[in-house]
């Protein structure tokens, strides 16, 4: 199942990727949905890689270093 969020634009990024870890949590998305998302936003320099860090371990309990990993795949692979 696709679960697409219709966030407003005016949402902080940090709720915006809390939101996120939280469903991805519940296994309502996956990592697929998730870190892209996560990457524009440390592309746009709206959060730090280490505020995504933080707050996947914060919501997740995903540790820092799964997510450094996920994000240097996406890197690679051009996705995000």
């Amino acid at each position: 199942m696709k679960v697409i969020f219709d966030m407003p634009a005016t949402m902080k990024p940090e709720v915006k990727i809390e939101l996120l870890f939280n469903a991805f949590n519940r296994g309502f998305i996956t990592k697929w949905d998730v870190y892209p998302i996560c990457a524009k936003e440390i592309a746009a320099n709206t959060l730090t890689r280490e505020d995504v860090k933080k707050l996947a371990k914060r919501i997740a309990n995903i540790d820092p270093g799964v997510v450094d990993m996920r994000l240097n795949d996406l890197k690679k692979m051009e996705v995000a």
